[in-house]
Parts: structure tokens; sequence; C-alpha cells
């Protein structure tokens, strides 16, 4: 399969942290959240927040 890039908005959530584990081995994942998620088990997945906008 063709990688893909995608984002993903409230990936932090329920649903979200599936399809972060589904999708995130073979694409590059935008992860849109207000929480501070954990990090991720992939290293194509760029999670931001507003509290990586602060400081």
């Amino acid at each position: 399969m063709k990688s893909r890039n995608i984002v993903i908005a409230g990936g932090a959530g329920f649903i979200g942290k599936g399809l972060v584990e589904e999708w995130g081995a073979n694409n590059f994942i935008v992860v849109l959240t207000r929480q501070q998620p954990a990090p991720p088990a992939h290293g194509n997945i760029l999670i931001s927040s507003p509290m990586a906008l602060t400081n």
C-alpha cells in the first residue's frame, strides 16, 4: 500500500488512538489534539496541541 499523509483531529481520544495505531505503521500521521497524549509508538507520527504552541 502506498504511504499517505493523514490528519486525525481528536487523535488522543478513544477512536483516534485506534486510528493512529492502525494507520501509523505505514503512513505519516498528524494528530491534532487538546490533550497531551503519550509518545507515539511509531516514528512517523507528529502530535500537535495548543500546549505545544505556548512557552
